[in-house]
């Protein structure tokens, strides 16, 4: 759904809206939807859209090697959004940090709501605290036991991803023009308004926002955890042909492996991204089922000296394939 209609134009008024969100591989998926939802622009990655907001902060090594770390795709968990001080401060564990903490501390003094983000890197934890109109401030502090990918400890569990809701726009009533933004979770948005009542954008609901409903951001901020890219995968994949391939693999999903890719489109359209020269195992079949495949997706995932390839095809089992990643991963 996008505004006041869904992609192909049908007016909201004549849908029923469910609590999740569009799958295009589904069988009842509308193939007009589906193709305008393929052709519509990527969104921005955690990490991009982190590093957004880092760059504004004041200029020191914490927040230089966060910014580094963002570049090489580490991993964003959890991201806090809409929260009290008092609930930043039980997370940030600011008495461990030894950067960052006395700005911290005077920052979570200032009106909330406030914003946390969580990279975890091979030595260390960084912990940015994002203050409603101010400029976000990054505290480090040494990594404790395992929580980084590829690491003794990780697990699905820490990795699951904080709620993702639909934005929704209500108006200002003397302008008239959309003001308050709200989290739209089914029939109404998480503060009670039917969806009826509201304009649904094409983007998801930011409770750091200054338009950011506050009611919607707390109860958002409560919301259950989902399920991060590496358990999503792991259960994609559990219908495979088994064997090392697919054993290999999922097991290095247990072990928080990288997938620095995971998109959908066209089968012809993947088999431009998947790199099939390089894979050493499996690839005829890969390629075939690419050549021919309507609306697939397709992922990369880099554990020890191999890179993965899955191709994910409806109603059909996923494919395997592996090549040398290059370089040492997870």
């Amino acid at each position: 759904m996008s505004g006041k209609a869904t992609l192909c134009g049908i007016p909201l008024r004549r849908v029923a809206r469910a609590s999740g969100f569009f799958a295009p591989h589904a069988r009842s998926a509308c193939a007009r939807c589906v193709e305008r939802a393929a052709a519509t622009p990527p969104r921005a990655s955690p990490q991009e859209l982190l590093y957004s907001r880092i760059v504004t902060a004041d200029a020191g090594p914490a927040r230089d090697e966060l910014i580094e770390a963002l570049k090489r795709g580490a991993p964003v968990h959890p991201w806090i959004r809409g929260a009290s001080a008092d609930r930043i401060r039980s997370s940030a564990r600011l008495h461990d940090a030894i950067e960052g903490a006395q700005e911290a501390r005077a920052a979570l003094q200032t009106e909330g709501p406030f914003g946390m983000a969580e990279v975890v890197t091979t030595s260390w934890r960084f912990v940015a605290i994002m203050p409603k109109g101010s400029r976000p401030v990054v505290v480090r502090r040494p990594r404790r036991r395992g929580a980084a990918p590829g690491l003794t400890g990780w697990s699905f569990a820490a990795a699951r991803e904080p709620a993702r809701f639909a934005a929704g726009r209500t108006p200002d009533r003397s302008t008239h023009r959309d003001a308050t933004e709200h989290a739209v979770g089914g029939d109404t948005t998480l503060c009670g308004i039917p969806t009826a009542r509201v304009t649904v954008v094409r983007s998801l609901f930011a409770a750091e926002d200054e338009s950011a409903c506050a009611r919607c951001a707390e109860l958002a901020a409560e919301a259950p955890t989902q399920p991060g890219a590496q358990e999503r995968l792991h259960d994609a994949i559990a219908t495979a042909e088994p064997g090392p391939l697919r054993d290999e693999l999922a097991a290095a999903l247990r072990r928080g492996a990288a997938i620095p890719l995971w998109i959908n489109s066209t089968g012809p359209n993947l088999a431009m991204h998947a790199e099939l020269d390089e894979i050493t195992e499996g690839r005829a079949e890969l390629t075939a089922a690419l050549a021919n495949a309507g609306r697939a997706g397709l992922a990369h995932v880099l554990h020890g000296s191999w890179r993965s390839t899955v191709v994910l095809r409806e109603h059909e089992r996923p494919l395997i394939g592996r090549g040398p990643s290059g370089s040492p991963a997870g």
